[in-house]
Order: C-alpha cells, then structure tokens, then sequence
C-alpha cells in the first residue's frame, strides 16, 4: 500500500511509522509443545520457524474489533493460565512419511487451527502454484525422510513487535519525503542536445523524459526521486560561471510524505494503517491524563513517577518486559 501523509510533520510521520511497526499488534506461536520429532531439524529450531508463521484472524471472539484486537492479552486475560479462547489458538500439526516419496515436505497449511476463524497465512511462489495449488501448500516447516514423524501442539497469543519482531504485522514500512523536481527551462535552452541527454541519462530511478524530436526535457515521474542528487550534480558540471543558476533543483515538499507498508499477511495494509493510527490515538490520550495528574498532585517533585505512570506495554508472570 502506498499512500500520500500531509499537513503534518517529520515527527508525526515518524511516530506513525514506528507504531505500525512495533505497536499493532497480531497472533503469533508462542509455546509449541512437541509430542514427537524425529526429523534432522531439533526443537528449538522448529519452535522459532513456526513463531514467524503469519496468523490472520478472519474472525476473533469480538466481532467488533480487527485482527488480533479481537483477543486479550495473555497478561490481562481473567483466565490468569493464559490458555483460553479469549487469549490464545492451539494449533495441531501431526505429519509423518509412511512412502513412497523420499522426502515429504511439511508446509505451514499443515496446522491445524481449533479456533474458527483463525489461520496461518502461507505463500507460494508460481511454480509451487502449478505443482500443487496455492491450496495445498504454504510456508515449508521441515521435510521428512521415510520413516520420520513431526508431532506438536503450538499456541499462539497477541502480542506486538516491540516485544518480538514475530508479532510485527509488517515487512515494510517506509516513508520518504515529496520531491519536488524543477527544471529551469531558460538554463536548458543554453545546453546541447547532448548534455540534455547526459542530464535525462544521470537518473537512476528515470524521473526525467527527454524527446529527441522535440529536444525537449520533462519531468515524467517525480515522485520515483530518491533525492539522489545525480542530476544536480550533472546540472552543476554545465554551468559556465560559479555564479550560473542549475539547471535542475530537487527539494522536499514540506508538510508531505510517501509511505510504503508491506504486510506479512497477518492484516491487510490498510488495518495496519487504521489501527496504527488508532493506537497513536490512545498513547496520546494516556500521556495527556498521565501529565494531568501528574499537574494535579503538585508537579514532579511530589509524586512516585512509577505509581502514576504504568505505560510498560507487557509483563509476563516472570517479570518479562
């Protein structure tokens, strides 16, 4: 998804961009409990592939909420064991080799959810496609050999990416600022069809459109500059005095912003977008009551700072923050 943030700041859309990625948050496997592993790959190895395994919630146990939102937090839930529809999904996996095939590979469609509504996001590429079905087949977990049995329960739970990367919803989530590219138009006419060519030519990303019939220079897609500076410098080489105008001037737009959010499946882009903001929304507001009270108890020499100001986002029955 891309998308155009304005009538803003440098730190709105960067705040906006650090809770998409460390702030929504998602399902992932957090406990896999493994009946039987015989495969070449050990326990461990496996629990930590399965934890980055996307889960998508199509429909959670709040209808009004997206995605994860759905669910409780594991440290918040009133199960208080953590293992509850409210707050967690179990899914099964038993998969064993019996032949005739050599090797038979275990894909993330494999598992199993108890949960309606609940599934683990799998991709193929074309020519997995065209084997098997975009159906049939997912993320590889682990490959058997004749004879090998890969037996395990895993449970997932919400959490968000600032606790682990596995619960970030997102691949990708960049902004750049707005170019704006400008051609002085008198300059250009002083240039040599060749150096007009050289100067179309010094874009890596092809801003620049140059008609050889015409001889004339435009810009074709501003929005592609990385602020690269390669035509600026190539303009500044055909000046004939130091003093000279450039030819070409790139600058920011103030106030805009291109962003670019790639999800891993676990939401769609544009519920990362809505829920990020929404998240950004509430830390605000916690921020705002906290400075209130704060303010309404004498200011910060009179009060305990950790009495009033309980923002750590996750604590686990062992004290993990």
């Amino acid at each position: 998804m891309r998308f155009v943030l304005s009538d803003t700041d440098v730190s709105i859309a960067n705040a906006l961009r650090r809770v998409m990625i460390g702030e929504v948050p998602t399902l992932a496997i957090e406990l896999v409990d493994i009946e039987e592993n015989s495969t070449v790959l050990h326990d461990e190895f496996l629990a930590h592939r399965l934890g980055l395994l996307p889960i998508r919630v199509t429909r959670g146990v709040n209808s009004n909420a997206v995605g994860a939102e759905s669910f409780e937090y594991r440290h918040l839930c009133s199960c208080q064991s953590g293992n509850c529809p409210n707050c967690s999904v179990q899914f099964d996996l038993d998969a064993s080799n019996d032949g005739p095939e050599e090797v038979k590979t275990v894909y993330s469609s494999d598992l199993l959810s108890r949960t309606e509504g609940v599934e683990i996001i799998g991709y193929s590429s074309r020519e997995e496609m065209q084997m098997g079905g975009p159906d049939k087949r997912g993320i590889v977990v682990a490959k058997l050999g004749i004879g090998q049995r890969l037996k395990l329960t895993a449970t997932a739970y919400k959490g968000i990416g600032k606790i682990h990367h596995k619960w970030s919803p997102v691949a990708v989530a960049t902004y750049t600022f707005e170019p704006k590219v400008t051609l002085n138009m008198a300059r250009l006419e002083d240039l040599t069809e060749a150096q007009r060519a050289e100067l179309v030519g010094s874009c890596p990303t092809r801003v620049f459109d140059f008609d050889r019939s015409s001889g004339r220079v435009s810009v074709a897609n501003p929005a592609a500059c990385v602020f690269c500076d390669a035509c600026v410098r190539t303009g500044r080489a055909f000046r004939e005095k130091a003093d000279d105008d450039n030819v070409v001037s790139v600058e920011p737009v103030p106030g805009r912003f291109l962003f670019s959010v790639e999800t891993t499946g676990a939401l769609r882009p544009e519920e990362v977008v809505l829920s990020a903001l929404r998240r950004l929304q509430e830390m605000v507001k916690t921020l705002r009551a906290h400075c209130e009270t704060v303010q309404s108890s004498g200011g910060l020499a009179a009060i305990q700072h950790s009495a009033v100001a309980p923002y750590l986002p996750y604590r686990d029955s062992g004290g993990f923050v």
